[in-house]
């Protein structure tokens, strides 16, 4: 999130901080592991989660996570231990965190129909279902609709699609015609996987349908005047 697709992160910390909140950056913080843990590699993945233990501040009361795959990680059972403790407590996903928030979203709405493309990080690790959809559904003029198969992985699973090429490209092929089968016009979501599985798999099947993150689409949406946001370093 902080590299290829820096612009989201940009976005998310005037989202944030057009909601009301003061936003923090903390340069020391690091991969969170996520991918390490898929490939096997658990040492790895318990120190990158230590050494972000260490970088966040004690008096930090929230560690928002626009990527639901690093967010999953980070609250997974087993890995809030010792030092970590406090740190996995402190994590949330950005569309949970948000949802009860009080702040404008009178902003433009995507072409639509939008469909929102749920990750299995965000529905089915954490049951994150409503926050995300609660957010667009109020934006003015956005016209949300429902996939057939919310379920239906989209084959990019952390590594999944650069260790099983073809049944990652199948996975996502199913899900590319279920976005088209839909008629929706944008595509949402909030996973950095997902995103850009889901592009490569409508531009393989022809279709010129763009997908958006939550993010991108709520700081469009946010009227509120906002103060400097310190510019994003690393981390998501």
């Amino acid at each position: 999130m902080s590299t290829l697709l820096a612009p989201i992160t940009e976005a998310t910390g005037e989202l944030l901080a057009s909601a009301g909140f003061e936003v923090e950056r903390t340069p020391e913080q690091t991969c969170c592991g996520a991918l390490s843990a898929h490939e096997g590699d658990s040492q790895t993945a318990t120190d990158l989660m230590h050494r972000n233990a260490a970088a966040f501040s004690d008096d930090t009361s929230t560690i928002v996570v626009n990527s639901a795959g690093c967010s999953a990680h980070l609250k997974l059972p087993g890995n809030s231990h010792d030092d970590s403790e406090p740190f996995a407590r402190s994590v949330m996903d950005l569309s949970k965190f948000l949802a009860d928030v009080d702040f404008p979203l009178d902003g433009p709405a995507p072409d639509g129909p939008v469909a929102y493309q749920d990750a299995c990080h965000a529905r089915l690790a954490q049951g994150i279902i409503d926050p995300p959809r609660q957010l667009l559904r109020r934006i003015p003029d956005l016209k949300l609709i429902e996939l057939a198969d919310p379920e239906l992985c989209c084959g990019s699973a952390g590594t999944y699609n650069l260790t099983h090429v073809a049944s990652g490209r199948e996975l996502g092929d199913r899900k590319a015609q279920e976005i088209i089968d839909s008629g929706a016009v944008t595509v949402v979501t909030a996973n950095p996987g997902c995103l850009l599985q889901v592009q490569a798999s409508l531009k393989r099947l022809g279709a010129s349908i763009p997908v958006l993150h939550l993010a991108e689409v709520l700081r469009a949406a946010s009227t509120r005047p906002i103060e400097a946001v310190p510019p994003a370093k690393s981390g998501s």
